[in-house]
């Protein structure tokens, strides 16, 4: 049973269900914070207990520290767990 967006976020767009489905990267510095919703919008409620996989990737020629999850939602994102950009999100089943 979906859980349509709009009763969830009255107000409208993301913010207002930040954490939900989330990956928060926790920086050195207290004051910083990184992460990404996945996915935007979520009506279905994708859980995301899957383990998270650290990893030092080569990706175009240079070292990223990265963060790799496959949840249930069909993605396999990528990370970067320094900075928090999202490196990828590609589709793992159909």
């Amino acid at each position: 049973m979906p859980h349509p967006v709009w009763t969830r976020s009255p107000g409208g767009g993301d913010n207002d269900n930040l954490f939900l489905s989330s990956i928060v990267l926790s920086t050195r510095t207290p004051a910083a914070c990184a992460g990404t919703t996945k996915p935007p919008r979520d009506s279905w409620d994708y859980t995301a207990t899957q383990n998270m996989v650290l990893a030092d990737l080569s990706l175009g020629g240079k070292t990223r520290h990265v963060l790799m999850q496959a949840p249930k939602n069909g993605f396999f994102y990528v990370l970067d767990r320094i900075s928090g950009e999202l490196l990828s999100a590609n589709a793992y089943s159909r």
